[in-house]
């Protein structure tokens, strides 16, 4: 890092951005903390203690006004053997304001493919948000007709 004029110049950027000066917070960086993101990537290995720590604050501020969301699911597909064998499927990263929501909407094939055959059995649906685990569900597939 470069010649800095007083060491509380970096704890200054770290902190004003994200909640404001004197507690009026900059709506604008609120909104889009692009910005501020940028300035805490170039301070995060300064050698003060107190201004990394005010990164930490920063982030947690941030946090608590943009949620960064991971959404999948997981079925647990019956195997040949008759034992369920899960298999994760990557659905959506979404950033998220206080009080927002979002509607995700899946839909599977469960025609066999060269790469999986369905088995029947009961198969267990569950919804991952941020490493949370939901049991959504399960769907029962039955026996075929056998193949010629």
């Amino acid at each position: 890092m470069g010649h800095r004029p007083q060491p509380s110049c970096p704890r200054l950027v770290s902190e004003a951005p994200a909640r404001g000066c004197r507690g009026h917070p900059l709506r604008k960086f609120q909104r889009d903390p692009a910005p501020v993101l940028a300035l805490l990537e170039i301070l995060k290995d300064d050698p003060e203690l107190n201004v990394r720590g005010s990164i930490l604050n920063s982030m947690n501020d941030i946090g608590k006004d943009h949620l960064h969301v991971m959404v999948d699911f997981r079925i647990h597909y019956i195997k040949a053997n008759g034992k369920p064998q899960p298999k994760e499927f990557k659905l959506k990263s979404v950033d998220l304001k206080t009080g927002e929501s979002v509607q995700v909407k899946k839909s599977i094939s469960v025609r066999d493919m060269t790469t999986r055959k369905h088995y029947p059995g009961k198969h267990a649906v569950y919804a991952i948000v941020n490493d949370s685990i939901r049991e959504l569900g399960f769907f029962h597939l039955e026996a075929g007709p056998p193949e010629c």
